[in-house]
């Protein structure tokens, strides 16, 4: 019985090949998709998941919002007191592990040096609290000397090659010599803690400057983690932290922070994290998955309108069926094997496509088989759902209609038919929308006038390296250079990356100080940017430069609530860096990504070290003018390497995230678009083999070409309208969402959606014109001869 309907589901198949083709290749690009979005988005959801210990782990976050003071904040970072003292007061807690991170510190190799960022310093209790693994070294002793250092795989084959690096040496920062004690297997990857070079945390030492020591409890720049006991109950401690806090903390801090603990499989998309650790977002997540099942129900919806249609020419088939005897499970089970042939070599078609083409350009490390195990449990319903519809349409053939072909006569497609279309062509239309309103941000974002100039803006790397006092000489040496039109100083990279301390302005009753971001520059600085200056003057002092000299943007001047001119003079207590006056007020400018609002800044002159060199370039001979610089630091700085970056490239690098997903987003809209206008493909040229008799005797009666042609595409264009009004309110709340993870965005209008009906429209008519067009054309003599 079963070789029988073999046999003729491979003769029905291979009869029909377009409704066989359309729908292998609408389901293998489904479900290619689909394990593309299944690697991708697992690859998010498994981020600290290898750690054995990973329900015990938890984040110290310093918490502001039980004080219920306005703008309160979370801090993931604590002060470095912080894990050995609640360590040693809770018996809830097993261990803990510090971890200070430094970025731009010098590595060199031999002859060789390199600027490294995702250093740690870390606590030796690193491997009790975590699952990372050493590829070579004994976790168990390879941070007990200060001297030591661990490599991620990348870098100890950089620096190294393929061999085993254990005991080689390395100078850090051109003062220390590390020995190499451990590599870091490449399950790293796969933490929020992007370790490349950990450093044991003992041999931590506050720079140079810093008001501050390892005693200090608002020093909260340490990412503290803790490990529980099996037994410890969470909100428990959490209530004791609290108490904790208030008893044994500050005054000035215990009035305005507690502690709270963070499970460590929320911490990669948390919104409390900083630029120092890897964070997702879950709203990308359930974009995939929802893509995922876009496509999927695409390709269905495809199947079962072909398959209905096509019932209509099995009508005979079915009806003779049953006057043989065949019952209504004999028809179902020729249905399924169908099906599940179609979907059989659909599923294999996938996983050959994945595995030999995709899976090169995706970052996963999933087994074949756990593929297989995807395409299984998607493949499963499909079959049987696909089935079901031209099932269920088949029982409902009346035998006598069927074999006296009457029911080939009811040519229109049925209610169900048009509503499957319209919601294809409203699937395509919500994906065409987003994909044009995420295009129309993420442009914007390059246009957005940012309160400053980035163009032919370059910044030369110091790594902090550099003493304030050799300003001077950098800036004399390269102003001599043809190409360089201005130099400053600054330790900001326009990327947010601040610190953050409470500013006191004499005079206002907030013993607490307003928290607002700071940044070290020189006087030129701003004037370089081409900041606009809303009053007083950049600088009142050359080289050495006046450390009392401040200058505020618009966001802090509303926090004094004073008109520019009068904010001139006012003496600021800036953390516990240093005391000065506001010498200017400048025009708010984002000097961090558009997805944060600008916020309150205080600008200072340094007076330790340059962090980074600002450099304007001219646009001709930019080659010319990198090789000078490039010789010049060599003779000024032949112990550090010349290492630079243009503002423009590195600011672009902050919208990584969202260029991968309108990467993705459009690839898939086009996906969607290609499913949707193929089925409908398939399921105009069997309507317009049904039509051509009508048409033919329309024809006859003197009906043009013209209108026969306009009489058959209303129906399609009907639908587009239809599904307009379905498509719209979706598109407009999914993108008024994602827009809002944006401070500054482009504004949601008709226009995108116009545009996607516009699109949807010029495919319909580019994709069945020349089916109708062929169809009208046909000599009518020939269709009224033919049955």
């Amino acid at each position: 019985m079963l070789i029988s309907y073999l046999k003729t589901s491979l003769r029905s198949l291979s009869k029909n090949k377009l409704f066989t083709a359309i729908n292998v290749l609408g389901l293998t690009i489904s479900l290619v998709s689909c394990l593309t979005i299944f690697n991708l988005t697992i690859t998010e959801l498994q981020v600290d998941g290898f750690h054995q210990k990973e329900d015990r782990i938890y984040r110290l976050l310093f918490d502001e919002r039980p004080s219920g003071r306005p703008g309160a904040r979370v801090f993931s970072t604590s002060g470095p007191p912080a894990g050995p003292t609640l360590y040693s007061e809770f018996a809830e807690i097993q261990r803990f592990v510090r971890f200070r991170y430094s970025d731009n510190d010098i590595v060199q190799v031999g002859n060789k040096s390199f600027y490294e960022t995702g250093v740690f310093y870390a606590d030796s209790t690193l491997f009790d609290v975590f699952s990372f693994k050493l590829k070579y070294g004994d976790k168990r002793t390879a941070l007990n000397n200060e001297n030591s250092v661990l490599l991620s795989e990348e870098l100890a084959t950089k620096y190294f090659g393929d061999q085993d690096p254990i005991g080689q040496t390395i100078r850090f920062n051109d003062e220390k010599l590390l020995q190499v004690t451990g590599v870091l297997n490449t399950n790293s990857s796969g933490s929020h803690l992007d370790l490349r070079i950990v450093i044991p945390f003992h041999a931590f030492e506050v720079p140079a400057g810093y008001p501050v020591d390892l005693n200090e409890w608002s020093w909260a720049s340490f990412h503290t983690y803790l490990l529980l006991e099996d037994e410890a109950n969470k909100e428990e401690l959490e209530r004791k932290l609290s108490v904790f806090t208030k008893e044994n903390l500050p005054e000035n801090i215990a009035d305005r922070f507690t502690f709270t603990i963070q499970p460590l499989e929320e911490v990669y998309f948390s919104a409390y994290n900083n630029d120092q650790v890897r964070s997702g977002t879950m709203g990308y997540v359930w974009s995939l998955i929802a893509i995922a099942a876009i496509l999927l129900v695409l390709a269905l919806l495809n199947f079962i309108n072909l398959s209905t249609a096509r019932l209509i020419n099995r009508s005979q088939e079915m009806g003779l069926r049953k006057v043989l005897g065949a019952q209504k499970t004999h028809v179902s089970y020729q249905f399924l094997i169908e099906t599940i042939l179609i979907v059989s070599v659909s599923s294999l078609f996938s996983l050959l496509i994945y595995e030999t083409i995709v899976r090169e350009y995706i970052d996963s490390n999933q087994h074949f088989l756990v593929h297989l195990f995807v395409v299984l449990v998607l493949a499963i319903p499909l079959s049987l759902i696909s089935s079901s519809f031209p099932t269920w349409n088949a029982w409902k053939v009346n035998m006598l209609s069927a074999l006296k072909g009457e029911v080939r006569k009811g040519r229109k497609s049925s209610m169900i038919r048009k509503v499957f279309i319209t919601l294809q062509f409203s699937i395509a239309l919500t994906l065409i929308t987003s994909s044009i309103v995420v295009n129309n941000q993420l442009d914007y974002i390059h246009i957005k006038d940012l309160g400053y100039d980035k163009e032919q803006l370059l910044v030369i790397e110091t790594g902090g390296n550099v003493p304030i006092d050799r300003a001077p000489v950098f800036k004399s040496v390269f102003s001599s250079i043809s190409g360089v039109k201005g130099i400053s100083f600054s330790s900001s990279l326009l990327d947010g990356n601040h610190g953050n301390v409470p500013v006191r302005p004499d005079g206002y009753d907030h013993e607490e100080g307003f928290p607002m971001h700071i940044v070290a520059a020189s006087p030129e600085w701003l004037p370089q940017l081409g900041v606009e200056l809303i009053a007083g003057e950049f600088s009142r002092s050359q080289f050495p430069y006046n450390s009392r000299d401040l200058v505020i943007n618009e966001s802090a001047l509303k926090i004094l609530q004073k008109a520019p001119h009068e904010a001139l003079g006012i003496s600021m207590q800036v953390g516990e860096i240093l005391e000065g006056n506001v010498i200017a007020v400048v025009k708010d400018f984002n000097y961090a990504s558009t997805h944060s609002q600008i916020l309150p800044l205080v600008i200072f002159n340094p007076s330790v070290n340059i962090e980074h060199i600002y450099v304007r370039v001219t646009s001709e001979g930019i080659d010319n003018t990198l090789e000078a610089l490039d010789k010049e630091w060599t003779k000024i700085s032949s112990n550090l390497p010349f290492t630079y970056r243009f503002v423009d490239e590195h600011l672009d690098s902050l919208y990584q995230k969202d260029q991968q997903f309108r990467f993705l987003i459009q690839l898939f809209t086009y996906v969607a678009i290609f499913l949707a206008m193929f089925g409908l493909y398939g399921l105009v040229s069997f309507n317009v083999s049904l039509a051509l008799k009508q048409m033919a005797i329309r024809r006859v009666l003197g009906a043009g070409e013209l209108k026969l042609y306009l009489s058959e595409l209303k129906l399609y264009f009907l639908l587009i309208l239809f599904s307009a009004v379905v498509a719209s309110p979706v598109s407009w709340v999914l993108m008024k969402q994602w827009l809002s993870e944006f401070a500054y965005r482009v504004d949601m209008s008709l226009a995108p959606i116009i545009m996607g009906v516009l699109l949807i429209g010029i495919i319909v008519l580019i994709t069945i014109s020349h089916l109708i067009i062929r169809a009208v054309k046909l000599n009518p003599i020939v269709n009224l001869r033919s049955e």
